[in-house]
């Protein structure tokens, strides 16, 4: 996979998921294709496997989630306020990525 196929896969399965469009920016290191998107609105937090929560201030949450698409590991993690969604990051890891997987919010 190239990171054409790579990116177009990341916005479908994002835009599938949460429902709706966004603004992406995307970005790829030795481990991993990253896209990064701010929902233009009306996003819903998919039932994703979470494994961790981190509370933030003035009610803002953010979520560690996992998913395997098409047996492709994939680790998502969402910004909420609210209901609303604000910034979702997607990472789909290369084969050749070393990893603990399912990831668990203990360390090893």
């Amino acid at each position: 996979m190239d990171a054409k196929e790579a990116v177009e896969f990341l916005v479908k399965y994002f835009e599938e998921k949460f429902k709706t469009t966004a603004k992406y920016r995307w970005q790829e290191d030795a481990y991993a294709y990253l896209l990064f998107a701010w929902p233009r609105g009306g996003a819903v937090v998919p039932e994703l496997k979470c494994f961790d929560e981190k509370k933030m201030w003035l009610g803002k949450r953010r979520l560690f989630c996992y998913d395997e698409p098409h047996g492709r590991k994939l680790a998502v993690t969402i910004d909420v306020r609210g209901r609303e969604v604000k910034m979702v990051v997607l990472a789909l890891f290369k084969p050749n990525a070393p990893l603990r997987w399912p990831p668990t919010a203990s360390p090893p």
